[in-house]
């Protein structure tokens, strides 16, 4: 009988979720622990925390990990850790003989293109021995770059929640609760949003913006910006909340703003759909290939306020139309899966590997 190879997921961070793509390795990191035998965490160490402030840390740490780690374990991470495991790879893979499993959510050089990272980012996909990709756009991206194939399989995000079903069918769609949920950092678009709220010149919103302080710098500006602009008594940072806090807030909005100029898939939306909030989304490519413009959410080009602010007065004074847009997210909604299928989904391809 062959020897049954040993499971690792790199998640130095755990179990702490700072973003989607994270969350989405954590949650199935945990369903594996639960139940696989020889399944660990890869990267949770002592000097796991000095190694982000100088990649060549990370180099090291990658050797570290690919010469410990017992001979032919499956290794997951993504395309991100790059300059953990290229080299290392290359170096010694031969005879250590790791399965190195990838789950892409996004490309490195689509978010900001760095020509040095984006060529060792592109190479470490090539060295994968299996890869998978958490939505459509992805998919057709990594095909474009000659990265992946017509076979190469998605397994798309699950949702926490699916919201009180006889709640959502019966939401009133009358106060005037605005969320966004997003970690804080420039490509979220916080700061658009704010922008179109404030050139909205709707009075007696109330917006609600719930997600971790990646950059300090940036939201310091966000801070400055409202009290230029007088939203002090309009706007509230809630930082990382729990399931249950965000589920209230979900209840309690009638609205959800979704200014991010780039995403890999968009696990928000998704819930907000689920807890049939009227959506108003950047036009992002992943996010088109489940919400339907003028049916299930209202798109406006990334970056543009203007066209943002215009749809947000749209659906706040038209209050009807908010509940069509609404109602329309929620039964799209049905069709997403949990995570626990996504894990078994993981689980049944993984244990084929082993």
């Amino acid at each position: 009988m062959a020897k049954v190879r040993k499971i690792f997921f790199f998640l130095p961070d755990y179990p702490e979720c700072k973003t989607g793509g994270i969350k989405y390795h954590t949650i199935i990191y945990d369903y594996f622990k639960q139940n696989v035998d020889d399944v660990s965490l890869l990267g949770k160490n002592c000097f796991t925390k000095y190694v982000n402030k100088l990649k060549i840390l990370k180099v090291f740490a990658g050797l570290f990990y690919i010469l410990f780690t017992p001979s032919k374990s499956i290794i997951v991470s993504t395309n991100t850790e790059y300059a953990y495991f290229y080299i290392p790879v290359l170096i010694f893979n031969k005879f250590k003989k790791h399965f190195h499993f990838l789950v892409i959510h996004h490309l490195l050089k689509d978010e900001n293109p760095k020509k040095y990272r984006d060529t060792l980012e592109k190479n470490y996909i090539k060295k994968a021995d299996y890869i998978v990709t958490n939505s459509i756009a992805t998919k057709r991206r990594l095909i474009e770059l000659d990265l992946a194939d017509k076979d190469t399989k998605i397994i798309t995000p699950g949702i926490d929640f699916y919201g009180n079903r006889n709640a959502v069918e019966i939401k009133s769609y009358i106060n005037n609760n605005m969320l966004m949920v997003g970690t804080v950092e420039p490509r979220k678009g916080q700061l658009i949003l704010i922008e179109a709220l404030k050139y909205s010149e709707i009075n007696d919103f109330k917006l609600s913006i719930v997600g971790q302080i990646i950059n300090y710098n940036y939201y310091n500006k966000l801070i400055e910006k409202i009290k230029e602009y007088n939203l002090e008594d309009k706007i509230n940072f809630y930082g990382k909340v729990d399931n249950g806090k965000l589920i209230k807030l979900y209840s309690d909005s009638f609205m959800f703003v979704f200014p991010s100029l780039w995403e890999g898939y968009g696990m928000v939306i998704a819930e907000a759909m689920s807890n049939g909030l009227a959506i108003i989304s950047s036009k992002i490519e992943s996010i088109k290939d489940f919400m339907e413009d003028g049916k299930e959410g209202l798109y406006f080009e990334p970056g543009n306020y203007i066209k943002m602010c215009e749809l947000i007065k749209l659906l706040y004074f038209n209050r009807d139309k908010a509940r069509e847009i609404g109602q329309n997210a929620f039964i799209k909604s049905k069709q997403f899966i949990s995570w626990n299928v996504v894990c078994e989904k993981y689980f049944d391809i993984i244990n084929e590997i082993r």
